[in-house]
């Protein structure tokens, strides 16, 4: 099947995205009506609370007006009345609604009317403790007192507002409920008679509305606030995240409020919701699935494309693909498996080139060295000073030749995997000892100090290969490292470290180190072919280990070699 065809299957799947667009969209369609629902819910609760409050100080007020009128047509004589407070009370129901009773006269209190208020109070009768009993605790305040001295209606005077309306002939409720300690009343006052020289003042108990509203509100939270928020009567106090909604109580500035948990109120929506996501969900795991399984189909070639460029820019170039299409993506595979496979043909012919071209240099390199020696040593005859000079330095290059010769064998050997280990349990700390008392005398001769800090660290390795290792890295390290400098050994199991104070590795060429003939700090004029550190990694790899260096220019650097 053609590429083409595939993303066309994935565009394909890329079509389910209307489907959920929709799903979404219907989701908020119902979110908004399920909205606009609980508002509606909330203003008609909100307005039975209302409707129910209203209610009562309609009542409240005709019953004030009826004692009026009663009151109004009592016979008195010297302090006495033939109208008494159980009669009065057997007119009302409930008779004790009115916290304090009284007849307000040119500024005084008429004594009988003031008697039967307070005779009213000290027998709260059994109506008031019941809705007493139901009260949340932040209402207690309207608990009936045993001892109060209600007073309110000796502290009215004509200029009091409530007083001018009802001498006006108005019905007058306070703007404000009164909430003390014990109690929460509002304010009242009814014209007494038709001249309205007296009128009837009371103070109405305010608890039975808190009773309507709990009746009203269920698993709801009503609130009754006055204009600057003060909290008036609270049907029980819910938590968590609500939705409420605000009606006015059309008495004075007061609002009812209906509160809901988000949860309760939302509850037909997030069913909803669930049933939309079931769906749009399973169809969106159907598209999922199906695209990575297309997706895989195709990235699968590139993927496998890419780790074998990978590793043949690290140097391994036995890398394949491995991939078997007949489509683009085949075609492209099977040309790049036939580079690698051309570039490795070409780097086992260098290799073999360089390998035999060593193998027949280190021969007469090695002559060479001998007759030098000799000739050094006079076998040949005397020499003079200038000669032995000139044979000091042929030697000394040859030296450098051979190894030279040396490394490039070793990495060709390594390369074509002809090093075979012969691993043996034994103390790397002890290894480590030998390889740096060999180095010793080079680095006094450069004035480098040169230190080891080892603890037994018992490993199964080549001892022979492992030495090289440790040569090569210490041997690195005091080359870089000028006059002056210091090199530190460290051994500890499972790890050697070797640290240097030479002239460092630029960031930008660290990653560079273990390349072949790669010298990174070849601007120091240091001879050397840049071998030893590719010869150690593949020792160190060999191993099943890993070599590791991080470097600052002008501090130093750090080679770490763990197993």
């Amino acid at each position: 099947m053609k590429l083409v065809v595939r993303l066309a299957l994935i565009l394909l799947a890329v079509t389910l995205l209307p489907l959920g667009g929709l799903g979404f969209l219907v989701v908020g369609l119902l979110e908004r009506s399920i909205t606009a629902q609980v508002k509606t819910n909330h203003e008609q609760l909100a307005g039975v609370a209302r409707d129910s409050m209203r209610l009562y100080l309609d009542t409240s007020r005709g019953k004030l007006k009826t004692i009026a009128a009663i009151v109004n047509k009592m016979p008195t004589g010297k302090g006495e009345t033939k109208f008494s407070p159980e009669q009065l009370n057997k007119l009302l129901e409930p008779p004790d609604i009115f916290v304090e009773l009284a007849v307000y006269h040119t500024g005084t209190v008429e004594q009988q009317i003031k008697q039967v208020g307070q005779s009213r109070v000290n027998n709260y009768n059994k109506q008031q403790q019941e809705y007493q009993s139901n009260v949340n605790p932040q209402q207690q305040q309207m608990a009936a007192p045993n001892d109060v001295n209600f007073l309110w209606s000796k502290t009215l005077s004509n200029g009091h507002p409530m007083v001018r309306l009802a001498r006006a002939g108005n019905e007058v409720f306070a703007p404000a409920l009164e909430i003390s300690d014990n109690l929460s009343v509002l304010p009242m006052a009814v014209p007494l008679d038709k001249e309205c020289e007296d009128i009837m003042v009371a103070k109405l108990d305010f608890s039975p509305v808190w009773k309507q509203f709990g009746a009203i509100a269920r698993q709801r939270e009503i609130v009754l606030v006055d204009s600057v928020g003060n909290t008036l009567l609270d049907t029980g106090a819910l938590s968590g995240d609500l939705i409420e909604t605000r009606v006015p109580a059309g008495h004075a500035d007061w609002t009812v409020i209906v509160r809901e948990p988000k949860s309760a109120a939302y509850a037909p929506l997030q069913q909803a919701r669930m049933q939309a996501i079931g769906w749009i969900g399973g169809a969106g795991v159907l598209a999922i699935v199906f695209s990575v399984v297309l997706a895989a189909f195709i990235v699968r070639p590139v993927r496998a494309l890419t780790a074998a460029a990978e590793r043949i820019g690290a140097g391994d170039l036995t890398a394949r693909t491995n991939v078997h299409r007949s489509d683009e993506i085949g075609r492209l595979a099977k040309s790049f498996d036939q580079m690698a496979m051309a570039l490795q043909q070409l780097d086992t012919a260098k290799s073999d080139f360089v390998a035999h071209v060593s193998h027949e240099l280190r021969t007469p390199l090695t002559s060479m060295k001998l007759s030098v020696a000799n000739m050094l040593d006079g076998i040949v005859g005397p020499l003079d000073t200038k000669q032995e000079a000139v044979l000091a330095r042929m030697r000394s290059d040859l030296d450098r030749l051979i190894h030279m010769v040396n490394e490039l064998l070793d990495i060709a050997k390594l390369e074509a995997g002809k090093v075979a280990l012969a691993k043996a349990r034994i103390d790397a700390a002890e290894v480590a000892q030998k390889a740096v008392e060999t180095l010793r005398p080079l680095a006094e001769q450069k004035g480098v100090k040169l230190a080891i800090m080892a603890q037994a660290s018992p490993i199964d390795a080549d001892r022979a290969k492992l030495h090289e290792i440790i040569v090569n890295l210490v041997d690195n390290a005091i080359k870089f490292t000028p006059s002056g400098g210091a090199v530190s050994v460290d051994v500890t199991p499972g790890r050697i470290i070797v640290r240097d104070t030479g002239c460092g590795i630029a960031p930008e060429r660290l990653a560079k180190v273990f390349d072949k003939f790669n010298q990174v700090n070849a601007n120091t004029g240091i001879p050397g072919a840049g071998l030893g550190l590719s010869i150690t990694k593949k020792l160190v790899e060999l191993h099943g280990g890993r070599i590791e260096v991080t470097s600052e220019i002008g501090k130093g650097s750090t080679f770490t070699v763990s197993w």
